[in-house]
């Protein structure tokens, strides 16, 4: 027997043998799929285009627990949006979200973002030499990733040798063409050229998906020598 209604609240445990959702399949485009309180509790993007955007509803017409699950499976980013249009998260391709209603106090409201496949690692390597007598810090050549919006951990290992004897070789992380402070590190190079590992990590927040994150090097004395080098990007938050 169907029972239809457009709210049900339960005061006590309700035992239930199975209930099916709404759910939405849509391909990926350039727009933005705004929700209701109406809305479908499932979401499931395919498709290549990039540009999607899911704003949340009005957080204030929705009970505390409301609860969305998207599917990411396009090959692009999903953007997720509160009500006011302002980022909270984004989704991997391939990644998968719950979204949980925390407060409703406001229209933005607070909401529980995961697991969306939180941790996320970009890899980037190179071996070809790269060289500069620069005293001020310089991009190594190719050298530089654009990640997608959240927060990551960022780390990087560099082989290097110095021409000049006991020359200070350091090493910076760099968003925007802005220097990631605390991650200048300097090494002395020794006698004879020899070679030196120059290792840096640094946490770069809430980045946008527009900002450029590049590596510069530089030297007190002589040449700067760069190797095999290599930068992993860990995605540990929105």
């Amino acid at each position: 027997m169907a029972l239809t209604s457009d709210a049900i609240t339960t005061e006590g445990l309700a035992n239930l043998n199975s209930l099916q959702h709404g759910i939405l399949v849509t391909l990926t485009s350039a727009s933005t799929l705004t929700l209701t309180a109406e809305s479908p509790t499932s979401y499931v993007f395919t498709g290549t285009a990039a540009g999607q955007i899911l704003r949340l509803p009005d957080a204030t017409t929705l009970g505390i627990g409301r609860y969305f699950r998207v599917d990411n499976n396009s090959t692009q980013y999903v953007t997720i949006q509160n009500s006011g249009g302002s980022t909270v998260d984004s989704i991997i391709p391939g990644g998968k979200m719950d979204i949980i209603l925390q407060a409703n106090n406001t229209a933005a409201g607070t909401w529980l973002m995961g697991p969306n496949s939180f941790v996320y690692n970009i890899y980037l390597s190179e071996t070809s030499t790269f060289q500069t007598v620069s005293t001020t810090d310089v991009v190594i050549t190719g050298f530089q990733l654009t990640p997608a919006p959240g927060t990551y951990t960022a780390t990087v290992n560099i082989q290097a040798s110095g021409s000049s004897n006991n020359a200070n070789l350091g090493v910076s992380i760099y968003r925007g063409n802005s220097i990631v402070t605390e991650s200048l590190m300097v090494a002395t190079c020794g006698s004879g050229a020899r070679n030196i590992v120059l290792t840096t990590q640094a946490q770069l927040l809430s980045l946008d998906g527009n900002t450029i994150v590049d590596v510069r090097v530089k030297t007190d004395s002589g040449t700067l020598t760069v190797k095999n080098r290599s930068i992993i990007l860990m995605r540990t938050g929105p």
